[in-house]
């Protein structure tokens, strides 16, 4: 038996301000930005909306926590520029774990440590599951 996959991302959904302003002002670089005039993203249908996003690594995990709290480690550093910055463009960010599951797989430990709620909270940020 394998582990499923699961990878975390953090997401600021950044409406109508240019993704990059995020990676000028956070100082980090996004694994993702998804920008709703891009030609591509017009040509398959268009958003409505701009994201700028940071992706831990798909991986064969047994629980959502060590897939999170890398990603965790990684913004902390800034967490206060990610609230300046939300709240100077009224924008939302949120964290998102999403599993792969198998028919053979050991079952994961779909919870977070209380540290990692405490730091998700700290970000003024939701979380969500997704099981694919």
């Amino acid at each position: 038996m394998t582990f499923p996959i699961i990878q975390s991302s953090f997401y600021l959904d950044t409406a109508s301000v240019d993704p990059d302003a995020c990676t000028v002002y956070l100082g980090l670089q996004p694994t993702k930005i998804v920008k709703k005039a891009d030609p591509f993203i017009k040509a398959k249908g268009g958003i409505s909306r701009n994201s700028w996003q940071i992706d831990t690594e798909r991986q064969h995990l047994l629980s959502l926590n060590q897939s999170i709290e890398p990603l965790l480690e990684a913004l902390w550093p800034v967490r206060q520029k990610v609230i300046e910055f939300c709240r100077q463009h009224d924008l939302s960010c949120i964290f998102v774990s999403v599993v792969w599951e198998g028919t053979e797989q050991t079952q994961p430990a779909y919870d977070l440590s209380q540290e990692a709620v405490s730091r998700i909270a700290a970000f003024e940020a939701s979380w969500n599951m997704d099981i694919m």
